[in-house]
């Protein structure tokens, strides 16, 4: 008898679990696009405010330039720090040897393979700053 309600019990708190896990779920990715849609009209009305305050000549179009390209310069920003904890994580993996298999060799394989990985990162983004003068849209 008191299998059955411990059973009944486990099943219960289980599915309550589930229930929570998938509210939070839903409500993390609610969030994630109100956040989005944030980043998206705060943009609009910082190219409006740019469009507005300088409708007028030579000086219009520095202005909106400048506004343009800031989300541009905050992804580039964000694409530094990705890049930053790539390397953190790899160096932390290869320092610790995290994945340890059976044998020194495929420590070795996952240390080169994770070299590897760090290399295909680090290529578009060390090309990306050696574009700096070229991609200058202020100008």
């Amino acid at each position: 008898m008191a299998e059955l309600a411990i059973g009944i019990s486990k099943t219960a708190v289980e599915a309550l679990v589930n229930k929570v896990k998938s509210a939070i779920k839903e409500r993390r990715e609610k969030w994630q696009t109100v956040e989005r849609d944030i980043v998206f009209i705060k943009d609009e009305f910082e190219m409006m405010q740019s469009f507005l305050n300088t409708a007028s000549g030579d000086r219009m179009k520095d202005q909106v330039a400048r506004t343009w390209t800031l989300p541009l310069d905050k992804a580039v920003a964000e694409i530094k720090q990705l890049k930053a904890r790539a390397e953190d994580v790899n160096q932390r993996n290869m320092r610790y040897n995290l994945i340890v298999g059976k044998s020194g060799d495929q420590v070795q394989q996952t240390t080169a393979a994770s070299q590897m990985t760090l290399d295909i990162l680090k290529k578009p983004t060390d090309a990306f700053d050696n574009q700096e003068d070229i991609l200058d849209l202020t100008c």
